[in-house]
Protein backbone atom coordinates (compact mmCIF):
# COMPACT_ATOMS: atom_id res chain seq x y z
CA UNK A 1 0.00 0.00 0.00
CA UNK A 2 1.28 3.22 -0.91
CA UNK A 3 2.40 6.13 2.01
CA UNK A 4 -0.60 8.33 -0.05
CA UNK A 5 -3.32 5.46 0.34
CA UNK A 6 -2.08 4.87 3.81
CA UNK A 7 -2.55 8.60 4.87
CA UNK A 8 -5.84 8.82 3.05
CA UNK A 9 -6.97 5.75 5.37
CA UNK A 10 -5.74 7.38 8.69
CA UNK A 11 -7.80 10.89 7.38
CA UNK A 12 -10.77 8.72 6.98
CA UNK A 13 -9.87 7.17 10.46
CA UNK A 14 -9.81 9.52 12.35
CA UNK A 15 -13.11 11.55 10.39
CA UNK A 16 -15.14 8.84 11.44
CA UNK A 17 -13.42 9.10 14.86
CA UNK A 18 -14.40 12.83 15.46
CA UNK A 19 -18.31 11.96 14.37
CA UNK A 20 -18.37 9.04 16.53
CA UNK A 21 -17.06 11.33 19.84
CA UNK A 22 -19.25 13.80 19.06
CA UNK A 23 -22.23 11.99 18.42
CA UNK A 24 -22.17 10.11 21.38
CA UNK A 25 -22.19 13.01 23.94
CA UNK A 26 -18.89 12.12 26.46
CA UNK A 27 -20.54 8.97 26.80
CA UNK A 28 -16.99 6.53 26.76
CA UNK A 29 -18.70 3.14 26.58
CA UNK A 30 -20.56 3.98 23.67
CA UNK A 31 -18.01 5.85 21.59
CA UNK A 32 -15.82 2.92 22.54
CA UNK A 33 -18.18 0.48 20.96
CA UNK A 34 -18.97 2.81 18.06
CA UNK A 35 -14.92 2.57 17.57
CA UNK A 36 -14.85 -0.94 17.42
CA UNK A 37 -17.81 -1.38 14.57
CA UNK A 38 -15.83 1.54 12.82
CA UNK A 39 -12.40 -0.64 12.81
CA UNK A 40 -14.85 -3.48 11.82
CA UNK A 41 -15.81 -1.75 9.34
CA UNK A 42 -12.12 -0.61 8.07
CA UNK A 43 -11.00 -3.43 7.51
CA UNK A 44 -13.21 -5.47 5.63
CA UNK A 45 -13.45 -2.14 3.23
CA UNK A 46 -9.51 -2.10 3.18
CA UNK A 47 -8.23 -6.11 3.55
CA UNK A 48 -4.56 -6.75 4.58
CA UNK A 49 -2.73 -8.23 1.91
CA UNK A 50 -1.18 -10.65 4.51
CA UNK A 51 -2.46 -11.98 8.03
CA UNK A 52 -0.69 -10.64 11.08
CA UNK A 53 0.73 -12.75 13.70
CA UNK A 54 1.15 -11.26 17.35
CA UNK A 55 4.83 -11.80 18.29
CA UNK A 56 7.25 -10.46 20.87
CA UNK A 57 10.57 -10.69 19.16
CA UNK A 58 14.03 -8.73 19.75
CA UNK A 59 14.65 -7.14 16.54
CA UNK A 60 16.90 -3.95 15.78
CA UNK A 61 16.74 -1.65 12.89
CA UNK A 62 19.93 -1.14 11.50
CA UNK A 63 20.88 1.70 8.83
CA UNK A 64 24.84 2.11 7.95
CA UNK A 65 26.60 1.39 11.15
CA UNK A 66 23.89 2.43 13.40
CA UNK A 67 21.50 -0.31 14.98
CA UNK A 68 18.93 0.58 17.00
CA UNK A 69 16.59 -2.04 19.45
CA UNK A 70 13.68 -2.49 18.80
CA UNK A 71 10.60 -4.80 19.73
CA UNK A 72 8.71 -6.91 16.79
CA UNK A 73 4.99 -6.66 17.91
CA UNK A 74 3.15 -8.58 15.07
CA UNK A 75 4.75 -9.69 11.43
CA UNK A 76 3.45 -11.10 8.41
CA UNK A 77 4.77 -12.05 5.04
CA UNK A 78 4.49 -8.41 3.99
CA UNK A 79 5.37 -6.69 6.52
CA UNK A 80 5.56 -5.86 10.34
CA UNK A 81 4.93 -3.60 13.41
CA UNK A 82 7.21 -2.77 15.79
CA UNK A 83 7.84 -0.62 18.55
CA UNK A 84 11.14 1.27 19.52
CA UNK A 85 11.97 3.01 23.22
CA UNK A 86 11.28 6.57 21.77
CA UNK A 87 10.16 8.08 18.79
CA UNK A 88 13.97 8.23 17.67
CA UNK A 89 14.32 9.60 13.84
CA UNK A 90 15.87 6.96 11.18
CA UNK A 91 15.28 6.91 7.65
CA UNK A 92 12.24 5.78 6.00
CA UNK A 93 14.27 2.76 4.44
CA UNK A 94 16.50 0.59 6.21
CA UNK A 95 16.98 -3.36 7.50
CA UNK A 96 14.61 -4.82 9.90
CA UNK A 97 17.19 -7.65 12.00
CA UNK A 98 15.20 -10.15 13.82
CA UNK A 99 17.39 -11.83 16.53
CA UNK A 100 15.64 -14.89 16.70
CA UNK A 101 16.81 -16.30 13.32
CA UNK A 102 19.40 -13.81 12.38
CA UNK A 103 16.81 -12.89 9.13
CA UNK A 104 17.10 -9.20 7.76
CA UNK A 105 14.78 -7.79 5.71
CA UNK A 106 14.66 -4.37 3.60
CA UNK A 107 11.77 -2.11 4.47
CA UNK A 108 10.21 1.10 4.51
CA UNK A 109 7.96 2.56 7.25
CA UNK A 110 4.15 2.87 6.15
CA UNK A 111 3.30 4.48 9.31
CA UNK A 112 4.39 5.85 12.81
CA UNK A 113 2.49 6.80 15.90
CA UNK A 114 4.35 7.69 19.38
CA UNK A 115 7.09 4.64 19.80
CA UNK A 116 4.95 2.14 17.38
CA UNK A 117 6.00 1.85 13.29
CA UNK A 118 4.61 0.08 10.77
CA UNK A 119 6.82 -1.43 7.96
CA UNK A 120 6.32 -2.67 4.75
CA UNK A 121 9.19 -4.95 3.60
CA UNK A 122 10.73 -5.02 0.49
Amino acid sequence: MSRANTNQLIDEYEQDVDEIVAACDGDVRTALKALLLVNERLESAHPRGASRRRVLFAAAVEFGTTSISCIIRNISETGAAIEVNSPLWFPEQFTLRIDRDGTRRPCHIVWRRDKRIGLQFD
